[in-house]
């Protein structure tokens, strides 16, 4: 406890608590989340008496379900007291804790990569966490300001205000993306089809998708890229095009929007949350193809759709190309 006062080693057993105990009330009480922060990691005076490491903060090796511990610094080492009313890690905890839309997650990993570059101490974290928990939510006002931050540039202006609002819509479901999606996102223009009608099949799809892989083999990957790229060439049908991806889910070619190429989307979410990019490289590594399904906007008319994506492993490289269901 902070107002513990431990001037010798009998005072350990009567002023201070047992871990274990506090992690066995939270499992006795079942609750859905339980948080522990420990900056207590600190030299063990008594280190002759006890089992225990004599420096730093023993790691915990059971707690229930649910659970998410933070240590003030890795196993085996010490954390700084600091100057002030809190140290380092505390004072960092309180100003990232306030910060509204942050994950836990994204809390606690802020405040190790500031004391990892302020003073050399890395916080550890522990979890068993199922859900998703936020210190603080955005209220609706700042929901606003980061959709409209993420608007992408345009190059004609928007006259009717029902129009601006379903576009508007539409990226603000982009709030729920990380710091990389949202960077990504900002710089990406949605491609225009007014100039093309009717929707794609899968039977397209897949004619399309076997179509490119053999161009791509036979031609290699400066000749297939530029071929793939050009909006009027033969690989874009309709609303279907073909992109292709690394193993590490960067894009090398898009026939939609080359603003893509370049970018990493291995993070990438559908409106749900899906990290559908993660699940294409997955089943590449497994079965060298297959089909994964994703909600997505439909450049066509503004709408969140179901869209499948069939891909093909080429190489080293993933051949992809989808469709609106």
């Amino acid at each position: 406890p902070v107002g513990a006062r431990i001037e010798k080693e009998s005072d350990v057993k009567y002023e201070t608590v047992d871990a274990g105990r506090i992690l066995d009330e939270m499992a006795n009480a079942n609750n859905g989340l339980n948080i522990v922060i420990l900056d207590a990691c600190r030299d063990n005076p008594y280190s002759r008496s006890f089992r225990s490491a004599s420096r730093g903060l023993a790691i915990v090796n059971t707690a229930p379900v649910g659970t998410f511990i933070s240590y003030s610094t890795g196993p085996g080492s010490v954390a700084r007291d600091g100057d002030g009313r809190n140290s380092p890690y505390t004072a960092a905890l309180l100003q990232f804790m306030k910060r509204p839309g942050l994950t836990i997650e994204d809390v606690f990993k802020g405040v190790r990569q500031r004391l990892r570059k302020e003073t050399g101490q890395v916080p550890w974290e522990l979890s068993s966490l199922e859900g998703k928990f936020l210190f603080r939510k955005m209220v609706e006002s700042q929901q606003q300001k980061l959709a409209m931050h993420l608007l992408p540039p345009s190059s004609q202006k928007w006259k009717k205000r029902s129009v601006w609002r379903k576009r508007e819509e539409i990226w603000k479901r982009s709030v729920k993306h990380c710091k990389r999606e949202r960077e990504a996102l900002a710089k990406i223009e949605p491609p225009r089809y007014t100039q093309r009608t009717g929707r794609g099949t899968a039977a397209e799809v897949v004619e399309l998708v076997n179509k490119a892989a053999k161009y791509l083999t036979a031609y290699g990957t400066d000749k297939a890229f530029k071929e793939f790229d050009d909006s009027t060439g033969q690989f874009v049908k309709r609303d279907l095009y073909i992109y292709v991806l690394d193993f590490k889910g960067r894009c090398l070619s898009h026939g939609a929007n080359r603003k893509l190429v370049g970018h990493n989307l291995l993070d990438l979410k559908d409106a749900d949350g899906k990290l559908f990019i993660r699940e294409i490289i997955s089943i590449i590594g497994s079965e060298g193809r297959g089909w994964v399904d994703y909600l997505w906007s439909n450049p066509t008319n503004k709408r969140m759709e179901q869209k499948s994506v069939f891909f093909e492993k080429v190489g080293d490289l993933v051949v992809a190309c989808g469709f609106y269901k």
